[in-house]
């Protein structure tokens, strides 16, 4: 792939501060919930909050087993050409390595597929991600714009068991990283040849 051009280094750029971008926070979860999808995205239309009364129930000791997890899975969705992520509260436990059980799920309880997700935002992220893989300067100079923002110093991606996990992380670290990947993009010594 060689060293990343300044032509991309913009579109990176205006890929990870554009104000549309999706917000992983709670606090963001009523603005993006979705009333009305588009034709194109018909299939989401299925989709039922659970009422934040349920939510903000204690949960008994019991329901963290470890071999299980709770997922509230969303899902990044197109509407008049804006990603926008669509919330669904889903109390469902299974086996955190059970990619097939989470699939299953999604496709006949909510009428999603994998493909949905990553069709928005995941090749350009993993993009991204391939810039800082390839070099170890890249690496380098990532963790020194981490330790002057005073950054929690993560890897862009982590070590996971499953692929949903690796493509949920690398959208959610992408966004928390953005401002020091975006500098260490324009950092003269990432442009060397």
């Amino acid at each position: 792939m060689g060293r990343p051009t300044a032509q991309y280094n913009e579109k990176i750029s205006r890929f990870l501060t554009n104000d549309n971008r999706v917000k992983l926070t709670t606090s963001e979860i009523t603005k993006y919930a979705i009333d009305k999808v588009t034709d194109h995205n018909s299939l989401m239309s299925s989709f039922q909050e659970t009422p934040l009364s349920i939510l903000t129930q204690k949960r008994k000791r019991k329901d963290y087993v470890k071999k299980s997890i709770v997922h509230n899975h969303s899902i990044l969705i197109n509407e008049r050409n804006e990603s926008v992520r669509k919330f669904n509260y889903c109390l469902v436990t299974y086996s955190s390595k059970s990619t097939t059980r989470m699939k299953n799920h999604l496709e006949n309880e909510h009428h999603i597929k994998n493909e949905d997700e990553s069709d928005v935002d995941e090749p350009d992220a993993k993009k991204i991600i391939g810039i800082f893989h390839q070099s170890s300067i890249i690496q380098e100079i990532l963790g020194e714009k981490q330790s002057i923002a005073n950054v929690c110093k993560h890897n862009l991606v982590q070590d996971v068991q499953t692929m949903w996990n690796s493509t949920f992380l690398i959208l959610e670290r992408l966004q928390e990283q953005a401002e020091v990947v975006n500098e260490t993009l324009i950092d003269r010594r990432s442009q060397k040849k």
